[in-house]
């Protein structure tokens, strides 16, 4: 089994179009150093040959344009929580990841997972109970894989990124095995409920390759400004063997299935990372060793800046402009249409946590927020006008 859609980790990074890229633990994803921010976020598939893609070739100060790709109907969800199995200590935070068996009967875990000083490492995965039917590859309707509900422990700590890491002088790499408890039931075969041990032993490679921007159009299709953002080159290969009781599965079982004793599975892609958050920006993989053919190719382009530094939201009332976007020590909200009355404004973190709040005098329709106090992170600007909100816009704060 391998992993599909793409790799979920990300770090922060302080980028610039002149200078060396450096990802540090102080620009790592949430509001503060270490932390994850816990939301649901959807992941938009891409046409691979759909025209509009850009060149995705390693480079540095490169800007990678995604606003005239064309996309796929699904979108691919991924959700971070907080991680509270004490099997995983000192893991802090959990991810889901989809995962597949050469197309079929794919299924969910659970990667648990800590950022700290010197990267952002993984321990392990939990699974939850999931039953599959599989008379549709059997004939018989009986027949079904179960894969239990369990806790892997991985042999060794993953690093997922480093830090402190630079394009051009940064490279790790992974060595790991892991064993996954399944549940087979094949009648034809002799198998009745029995005990399966999927064990795998993964290998990665992963540099540090390039820099530059990406841009995009929001999820409500409106185009967006150019993110910062670092490329990491990414293989993967996962060799799997199946036991029951100890005693390796025979052959003609697992082709069954489209499996077999030693099956090695590769993962060729190229992860763009942007600061602030756990997901890549940006996710390409290939379907060979010169990344030369694209597999599939996966956008996360939500909270995505708008253009030139300028977040605009109509409003029941007219338009209103927050800027600069991103900011660091001030945001100013300007009002396009001065309001008959005094406005409120709120500035949220993505938790729902009001962090400040204030007025909008009606007879400028501006104001200025402070944020000298304020974490680095993603953040909303409600205006509401006697109760009922008018406007509400996203902010990113960089530090």
């Amino acid at each position: 089994m391998k992993k599909v859609i793409f790799t979920l980790f990300s770090a922060a990074m302080s980028l610039s179009a002149s200078a060396q890229l450096l990802i540090t633990y102080n620009n790592a994803a949430g509001q503060h150093p270490g932390t994850v921010v816990i939301k649901t976020d959807n992941i938009h598939s891409v046409k691979k040959n759909g025209g509009g893609l850009p060149n995705f070739d390693p480079a540095n100060n490169m800007h990678w344009d995604m606003s005239n790709v064309q996309y796929n109907t699904q979108m691919n969800p991924i959700t971070y929580d907080t991680c509270t199995n004490l099997f995983f200590s000192p893991a802090k935070h959990s991810s889901e990841i989809t995962y597949s068996n050469t197309g079929f009967l794919p299924y969910v875990t659970h990667l648990q997972f800590e950022i700290r000083s010197t990267g952002m490492f993984a321990y392990g995965e939990h699974l939850d109970r999931q039953a599959f039917p599989l008379g549709f590859i059997t004939g018989d309707m009986g027949d079904s894989l179960v894969i239990l509900n369990q806790d892997i422990d991985y042999s060794a700590n993953i690093t997922n990124i480093p830090y402190p890491a630079a394009a051009g002088i940064t490279f790790w790499s992974n060595n790991f095995h892991y064993n996954t408890n399944l549940e087979l039931t094949y009648l034809a075969q002799g198998y009745n409920q029995s005990p399966i041990t999927k064990v795998s032993h993964v290998t990665s490679l992963d540099s540090a390759i390039g820099w530059g921007t990406i841009s995009g159009l929001h999820p409500d299709n409106t185009q967006g400004g150019e993110v910062d953002v670092l490329q990491v080159k990414n293989i993967t290969t996962v060799v799997d063997s199946f036991y029951n009781n100890g005693v390796p599965v025979p052959a003609n079982v697992l082709s069954t299935f489209n499996l077999s004793q030693g099956q090695t599975n590769n993962l060729y892609q190229y992860n763009w990372y942007r600061r602030g958050e756990v997901t890549a920006m940006l996710n390409v993989a290939f379907s060979d060793a010169q990344f030369t053919t694209i597999h599939d190719i996966n956008f996360h382009r939500e909270r995505m800046p708008f253009p030139a530094g300028v977040a605009a939201a109509s409003t029941a009332a007219g338009s209103m402009m927050i800027y600069p976007n991103p900011a660091t020590q001030a945001v100013n909200i300007s009002l396009a249409d001065k309001a008959a009355a005094v406005c409120e404004y709120e500035l949220i973190n993505v938790t729902g946590q009001i962090i400040a709040k204030g007025s909008v005098p009606a007879s400028s329709g501006n104001a200025v927020i402070a944020l000298g106090d304020v974490p680095a992170g993603t953040y909303y600007i409600s205006v509401t006008s006697n109760g009922a909100q008018v406007s509400r816009a996203p902010l990113s704060i960089v530090k």
